[in-house]
């Protein structure tokens, strides 16, 4: 991802077009010490177990998908 890893906007919009294109269930949680804080969601779900398709020293992003290859484009949307 680019300069801007930690901004949440950004991180936010990405999560957007991902929901957009795949509809899959996609989250934002930001690192507290150990634990994870929900921040933004698109989607319905807690299905399946989440996959984390990005993460930096402040966030991270799960999606929801049992989809190998929507999981693999996922992670490059933040690259």
């Amino acid at each position: 991802m680019k300069e801007n890893n930690n901004d949440k906007d950004f991180l936010k919009s990405k999560i957007d077009q991902l929901y957009e294109q795949y509809g899959t269930k996609v989250w934002l949680s930001k690192k507290i010490g150990k634990r994870v804080s929900f921040v933004y969601a698109k989607g319905t779900g807690f299905e399946i177990p989440p996959v984390k398709i990005y993460e930096d020293n402040t966030y991270i992003v799960f999606l929801e998908s049992d989809n190998e290859t929507i999981i693999e484009k996922a992670k490059t949307f933040f690259e």
